[in-house]
């Protein structure tokens, strides 16, 4: 017997009245939260437990509420004190299935932009501190011991302050320093692991002034010399430090680390001073001795939990349910979004190979090392020095001085600023330097006409700014740098390429993406607004805009040809711009990998159904030009797939097909909404546009002779790619002709990764273990002498053979 849809609709509603009624929730929010989850359900469908969708509406309806508090009249309370982990635990829900849900939530109830980046924020926030955890339960383990009385009873109790309790403090610790000014203003993960580093510090300070040698490791390096013997001096803990010792353990900066260090400080002492902490105000000791330790834990968890329920965060002090008393247990929810950037398909065949499991602790944190071994670069080289001269390098020194007032102007955190811009400085002169040795290497170049172009200097150095902070993973994501030196798109791609090409190794993998990443914005984005230069020099063609084969290289233009024939009559001809045909080589090049792949995905193999779909989107450039303006290149090519597939009567292909399979590519994830709903634009738009011309693919109608189909950019050849830098090992994809040609061979065997049975790849290493080959050496001395040289001579062909083989390899 089925139920009908008042009761399911009782049943619901009860469900939720017993979520408020666990969650205490006051009436005016439980009631407004329901009318909100019944507006959106009667018009989208909620897929899923109701429970989790409760939880959107009722955290929505938290956060869009201001409770007053008893302090003054004007002082009020983001949200109504609801615990967000108390919220997530009552409807069963992860941290990551909350933050995917909430931004569909934003969606369809129209939310402010301001509620969505709140969302992020918080996302962020927790897959940094997550990510910093994991780190510190290592460094812990190292520096601290879990004394025999702890390990044998978890209820042990000692007036000393346990290894347990010394874990909560020195993370609680971290937990409130980082959401005070200044720190909280710029959360990056670098600043993050550095204030842990600092907050460590600190506490292992104070555990040796208590003279804890049950929970010291005597093992780690930066115990002081006699510490715990009768003859060690007291004095020297006094300032003691272990900075250098906890960065050399974890690769971080010493000289970043330092600098937050003074920070760090300040905000301690603004602790004891508001007894937050209880302890010496001038040496800040005393912290974990066994009068102050237990009040300065509670202390903190008060003041987290103030700062918790008054901004409506997630509480990341869950993170210490993953400790247990006998050691520390790291088991971090899988489905946390992973902070590795997505591969673009920019440049992929060229990215450096990735040496192990991604660590975005590590990473960011090499990633600085790295840049900090320039940064004894202060001044422009010697080669720059020769070619450019006293005006230029006076020129460049007053530009670097006018963009680092732009820069601490803009820059939210005004003390962090000047350490990162003259780590910037140091990157520009070293970029400047490589750039342009690499340009007079591969052609003749005039530097000094190049030095006299302001956008030339003005586009490097903030592009070395904008290398620098997404080093430190900073939440400024570009396109900021655009807009805090009011940098156009067109102008900052030009650049990239180049720097990826001649940085020499300063660069690693992650850094490398993320400058291809940034490339693909322009190209498929930011270039197309319609405050953007590219406007101007396409209203300068006086003709429409040339397709693919008219500007990949190689391509004589013929305007270029009559210009040059028509130099001794001087008449005038227009003449296509050349950065116009640079960008849009690249703009084609793009947009083809991601048609080619979006087409495999829908079983679109034919290559004549490829040329037409191409086609039809090079149409919709060359001829219909506007429909980019303020546009996304991914929309115009899904709308070329779905009118293809509609004249072309391909049976069986939904739009939603086309998004489906598209949400597959790299650069889905991050295409906003704000370029509208694309159903929208293809009925309104696009279609009205188009379609008399698409009809010419239309099966009922003959393809008209003089319609050409537009060849597509053409596929790079495959070049063997180095898995690792340790080893000589290197794999190449392919293709359908080689595999057929290989399952021919009567001795083949076939592995495939993720599919192929263990069994298999044990068969594969036996084989090659059998095939490994022996010199004679071990039987040399048992033979005779015409034996013995005859085996030298073995010998010898063998090694010039393995040589011969060596060398012809290194070619």
């Amino acid at each position: 017997m089925t139920q009908s849809r008042e009761e399911v609709c009782d049943g619901v509603r009860s469900k939720y009245e017993d979520l408020c009624r666990e969650l205490n929730m006051d009436r005016e929010t439980e009631e407004l939260s329901w009318n909100k989850y019944i507006e959106i359900s009667q018009n989208f469908s909620l897929d899923g437990d109701p429970l989790h969708w409760f939880c959107c509406a009722l955290y929505a309806a938290c956060r869009g509420s201001y409770t007053p508090t008893v302090g003054g009249t004007n002082d009020v309370v983001l949200g109504n004190c609801i615990s967000v982990i108390k919220l997530l635990r009552s409807c069963n829900m992860s941290i990551y299935e909350f933050t995917s849900k909430m931004r569909k939530w934003h969606e369809m109830a129209k939310l402010p932009e301001s509620f969505l980046n709140q969302i992020n924020k918080m996302e962020r926030s927790y897959s940094i501190t997550s990510n910093v955890f994991k780190r510190y339960g290592d460094i812990f383990e190292q520096l601290f011991i879990i004394p025999p009385n702890e390990k044998k009873n978890y209820k042990f109790r000692s007036a000393k302050c346990p290894y347990s309790k010394l874990f909560e403090i020195c993370w609680c610790l971290y937990l409130c320093t980082k959401n005070q000014n200044p720190v909280s203003q710029v959360t990056d993960i670098v600043m993050s692991f550095h204030l842990l580093i600092c907050c460590i510090d600190l506490i292992y300070r104070n555990v040796l002034v208590e003279n804890r040698i049950d929970i010291i490791n005597p093992k780690f390096m930066g115990v002081p010399d006699k510490w715990g013997k009768s003859d060690f001096n007291a004095n020297v803990l006094s300032d003691y430090c272990i900075i250098e010792h906890l960065c050399s353990m974890t690769d971080a900066s010493p000289a970043d680390a330092k600098n937050m260090k003074e920070t760090f400080k300040r905000i301690v002492k603004m602790f004891l001073d508001a007894n937050t902490l209880y302890g010496n105000d001038e040496t800040f000791l005393g912290l974990v001795s066994n009068v102050n330790f237990e009040r300065n834990l509670r202390s903190l968890k008060g003041a987290y939990e103030l700062y918790v329920l008054n901004m409506a965060e997630l509480d990341e002090r869950i993170l210490l349910d993953y400790h247990e008393s006998v050691g520390i247990k790291i088991d971090i929810q899988p489905d946390i979004k992973s902070m590795m950037p997505n591969t673009p398909y920019t440049r992929k065949e060229s990215l450096p190979s990735r040496d192990g499991i991604y660590d975005p602790v590590a990473n960011a944190t090499n990633n600085v090392k790295k840049l900090r071994e320039i940064a004894g670069i202060t001044e422009p080289s010697d080669f720059i020095k020769q070619v450019a001269g006293k005006e230029v390098l006076n020129k460049i020194e007053d530009q670097l001085v006018f963009m680092s007032k732009l820069f601490y102007n803009k820059f939210p955190n005004k003390e962090e600023a000047p350490n990162k811009f003259q780590l910037a400085k140091s990157l520009y002169h070293y970029l400047l330097d490589k750039i342009l040795h690499f340009e007079v290497k591969i052609r003749p170049i005039d530097l000094s006409s190049l030095f006299q172009k302001d956008t030339f200097n003005t586009t490097l150095i903030a592009c070395s700014i904008e290398i620098v902070l997404d080093a430190y993973d900073s939440p400024l994501k570009f396109p900021w740098i655009l807009e805090c030196f009011s940098i156009s798109a067109f102008e900052f791609h030009k650049l990239i390429e180049i720097i990826v090409r001649s940085h020499e190794g300063i660069l690693n993998r992650e850094l490398i993406k993320h400058l291809n990443l940034i490339e693909e914005t322009c190209l498929e984005s930011l270039v197309w607004q319609k405050c953007s230069p590219v406007w101007e020099l396409i209203k300068k063609e006086h003709a429409t805009l040339p397709t693919w084969c008219e500007v990949k290289v190689g391509h004589v233009d013929s305007t270029e040809l009559q210009y040059s024939l028509k130099q001794v009559n001087k008449a005038p001809i227009n003449k296509r711009s050349r950065p116009l045909k640079l960008f849009l080589r690249k703009f084609y090049q793009l947009a083809w990998l991601r048609i080619k792949e979006l087409c495999r995905e829908l079983d679109l193999h034919d290559e004549v159904v490829l040329k037409k779909i191409w086609t039809l989107f090079e149409y919709s450039i060359t001829q219909k030009t506007e429909l980019m303006r303020d546009r996304h290149l991914d929309q115009i090519f899904m709308c070329a797939i779905y009118l293809y597939i509609k004249v072309g009567e391909v049976n069986g292909k939904l739009f939603r097909d086309i998004m489906k399979f598209y949400r597959k590519q790299p650069q889905a994830a991050k295409v906003s909404a704000v370029y509208g709903d694309i159903i929208k634009f293809y009925n309104e738009i696009y279609m009205q546009e188009m379609t008399p011309y698409a009809w010419n693919f239309s099966e009922k109608q003959k393809l008209d002779c003089d319609l050409l189909l537009s060849p597509h950019p053409s596929e790079k050849p495959s070049i063997p790619r180095q898995l690792s830098s340790n080893h000589f090992l290197y794999v190449h994809s392919m293709d359908k002709n080689e595999n057929e040609k290989y399952i021919q061979s009567p001795n083949q065997l076939t592995y495939e990764f993720c599919r192929s049975p263990g069994k298999d790849l044990e068969k594969l290493n036996a084989i090659i273990s059998k095939g490994k080959r022996t010199l004679p050496f071990d039987t040399m001395e048992t033979c005779s002498d015409s034996t013995s040289k005859k085996g030298r001579g073995l010998v010898g062909d063998a090694l010039l053979q393995i040589i011969k083989d060596r060398q012809e390899e290194r070619k």
